[in-house]
């Protein structure tokens, strides 16, 4: 009888996280730029988590958003955290692939600023969907792994969406890290109580990747002179082995690991 209760529990947190996927998919559908619709997306995401909450009889406190100082501290040591992450990194990654790096003296620093502001959005979204009352509630029917490896793979799926990778499966595979990314922000919200981390966290990373290394995710932008972006990254035509792109994701991987046992070491809910 119990288990089956615990499967019933099951489905239905699973619809409801199907449907809180789609939420952000439907509003990109809609005649609007990417901003305004992903601006959309983050209050009905916002306001479905509240009513979530309520109906538990709870408050968002069980997220951790509340304007409390031991939570809102994690927005300036998050968004230090996600930026020095991501240079880590990319210098390891420039270090690796024989990368040139070059300051942008065409760079716009208002608009490598407000850089911040048009990632929040989909940051926002992404850390309710995936870190939020859904991950929340299949920890404690699942435990803290099983539920965080299944949505870890629907954190990579939304990512292959994302950058239309279906079919690419080089870029398919190297999208895959970011499940590895998905455990960083869990066990960031699971060391400080507050989702206001791994918000941070996750917005300094993308911050970084677009505006102080090119203005695209963090890849590689040959030749092309960028105004949102500190610094410039130069690709090499060599073609590197195999084993050598092995390295990389290793790389790649090994710095996410790495953040993660900094942040159990020295992170604390207290």
């Amino acid at each position: 009888m119990l288990k089956k209760i615990i499967q019933n529990h099951t489905i239905r947190l699973f619809l409801l996280f199907i449907g809180l996927f789609l939420i952000p998919v439907a509003t990109s559908l809609l005649p609007l730029n990417s901003l305004i619709s992903n601006s959309m997306a983050v209050i009905i995401l916002f306001f479905l988590s509240y009513l979530l909450v309520k109906r538990d009889g709870k408050s968002l406190s069980v997220l951790g958003l509340t304007r409390s100082f031991h939570n809102l501290r994690y927005l300036p040591l998050g968004l230090i955290t996600g930026i020095l992450f991501f240079c880590l990194l990319i210098t390891l990654q420039i270090w690796h692939n024989n990368i040139s790096i070059s300051i942008n003296h065409k760079a716009d620093y208002v608009l490598i600023f407000k850089g911040l502001l048009l990632a929040l959005p989909g940051v926002l979204m992404e850390e309710l969907i995936f870190r939020g009352y859904c991950l929340q509630k299949a920890t404690k029917l699942m435990g803290f792994w099983k539920a965080n490896l299944i949505i870890a793979f629907f954190f990579i799926a939304w990512h292959w969406l994302a950058f239309n990778a279906w079919g690419n499966y080089g870029l398919m595979l190297s999208l895959c890290t970011t499940g590895f990314g998905h455990f960083l922000f869990s066990f960031a919200f699971k060391s400080s109580g507050t989702l206001f981390f791994p918000i941070a966290i996750h917005l300094g990373n993308n911050w970084a990747a677009r505006n102080l290394f090119s203005s695209s995710m963090g890849s590689i932008v040959s030749a092309e002179k960028n105004s949102d972006s500190f610094f410039l990254l130069t690709g090499t035509t060599q073609e590197f082995s195999s084993f050598h792109t092995i390295i990389s994701y290793v790389i790649t991987v090994s710095c996410f690991l790495i953040w993660i046992v900094l942040i159990r070491l020295f992170v604390s809910k207290k």
